[in-house]
C-alpha cells in the first residue's frame, strides 16, 4: 500500500512540476520530423502495464499511410501516454479503450476513446484546466489532482495543435481528440521553440487559505516554483494567526470553508493592522453576481472561480501589478474569467 501511494504521489508531483516548467519557459521542444505511428506505438508500450492490470481491451486503428508532424517525439509520446493512462484509470475493470490515428486533410488526428465513467456536461468545458477534476472521477478513488490533462493541453498547443474532449455524460465514456498540423518538410529540422513568458513571483509573499489540503499544498508548490514565498493555512483561524508575522502581499482564500468561511476571514483580515493593504483573492466554485457582490462587500480585491489555471494566475498578477502603483488597500472589485 505504501509503495502504491508513493508511486502515485511521485507521478502527481512529476506532472505538476512539468506543468510549471512548461509555463515558465523552462521546457524547450527538440523539433524534428516525427512519425505519429511510432508515437502511438511507444505510448501504447508505456501504458500497457496499467491497461493489462485493469484487464481492459485495447483497440488500435491506424491509417496505412505515414503521418509526419514537426514536433518533439518524446513530448508527443508523453501526450498520448497521458491520455491512455487517463482512460485506463477512469474506466471500470474490463473496459474498452480505442486509439485511432487518421488524416483529416492537412491535419493528423489522434483520438483516445473509452467506455469509462464519462464527463458531466458542466465539467466538460473545464476538463483541461489545472487542478480540474470531476466529482465522478474523484469519487472513484483513482484520481489525481487534475494535472495530467492540463499538461496534455500545454504540450499540444506548444506543437501548434489543439485538443478537445467529448462525452455523452456520466457513465457514457469519454473521447479525447488531438489535432496536429502535418508537415510537408522532407528532412529533419532542429529548432528550439519557447513557451509563454515566465511568470516571475520572486519577492512575493503569498498566503493560501483552503481547507482542502491537497488543493492548498499543490497551489503552494506551483507558486513556489515561480519564486514566491508561500505560506499555507487550512482554516480561517490559521490564516488570521499568521497575518502579523508573515505579512503577505497577496492571499488566495477559498470561500467555502467550514466554521469561518472565506468572506468572514476576509473581513477579519481587513480589521487587522496588517490586513489593509493585502490583495485578497476570492477562490470559489460560486461565480454568480450575488457571490461576487458578497466577496466585494467582504473586502476582496478580485474573485474568480475554481480551478486556478496558469493563465488566470498570470492574469491576476498582471492586474495586481498594474493597480498596485495607482492605489493602496483594496482594489476595485473585478471578476477574473477563466480562459476558454
Amino acid at each position: 500500500m505504501v509503495e502504491r501511494q508513493t508511486d502515485h504521489l511521485v507521478r502527481l508531483v512529476d506532472d505538476l512540476l512539468e506543468v510549471s516548467r512548461i509555463t515558465t519557459g523552462k521546457v524547450k521542444l527538440k523539433i524534428g520530423k516525427v512519425n505519429l505511428h511510432e508515437v502511438v506505438r511507444q505510448a501504447v508500450e508505456i501504458s500497457e502495464p496499467l491497461i493489462t492490470t485493469a484487464r481492459h481491451q485495447l483497440k488500435i486503428r491506424e491509417t496505412g499511410e505515414d503521418l509526419f508532424v514537426e514536433g518533439d517525439a518524446v513530448r508527443l509520446t508523453q501526450v498520448v501516454t497521458n491520455l491512455l493512462t487517463n482512460s485506463a484509470r477512469y474506466t471500470p475493470t474490463g473496459g474498452t479503450i480505442a486509439v485511432e490515428l487518421r488524416r483529416e486533410g492537412p491535419v493528423a488526428v489522434v483520438s483516445v476513446a473509452d467506455n469509462g465513467i464519462g464527463i458531466s456536461e458542466n465539467m466538460l468545458p473545464r476538463v483541461f484546466e489545472l487542478f480540474s477534476q470531476s466529482r465522478a472521477a474523484a469519487s472513484g478513488g483513482k484520481g489525481g489532482l487534475g494535472v495530467g490533462l492540463a499538461l496534455v493541453k500545454d504540450l499540444v498547443e506548444m506543437h501548434g495543435g489543439a485538443v478537445a474532449a467529448r462525452s455523452d455524460g456520466v457513465g457514457r465514456g469519454s473521447e479525447f481528440v488531438i489535432r496536429l498540423p502535418l508537415t510537408t518538410a522532407d528532412g529533419v529540422t532542429s529548432v528550439v521553440k519557447d513557451k509563454a513568458p515566465n511568470l516571475d513571483l520572486a519577492g512575493r509573499r503569498v498566503l493560501i487559505v483552503d481547507d482542502d489540503h491537497d488543493v492548498a499544498d499543490s497551489l503552494a508548490m506551483l507558486l513556489n516554483s515561480f519564486g514566491a514565498d508561500v505560506r499555507v493555512a487550512y482554516s480561517g483561524a490559521q490564516a488570521l494567526s499568521c497575518i502579523a508575522d508573515f505579512k503577505p502581499d497577496l492571499a488566495f482564500l477559498d470561500l467555502g470553508m467550514p466554521e469561518v468561511d472565506g468572506c468572514e476571514t476576509a473581513r477579519r483580515i481587513r480589521l487587522t493592522g496588517q490586513g489593509a493593504d493585502i490583495r485578497l483573492i476570492a477562490v470559489s466554485g460560486w461565480g454568480q453576481e450575488k457571490d461576487r457582490q458578497l466577496a466585494k462587500e467582504a473586502g476582496f480585491t478580485e474573485h474568480f472561480t475554481k480551478p486556478i489555471t496558469i493563465s488566470s494566475l498570470r492574469q491576476i498578477m498582471e492586474a495586481v501589478d498594474q493597480n498596485a502603483s495607482a492605489t493602496n488597500g483594496p482594489l476595485p472589485m473585478g471578476e477574473m474569467q477563466l480562459p476558454n
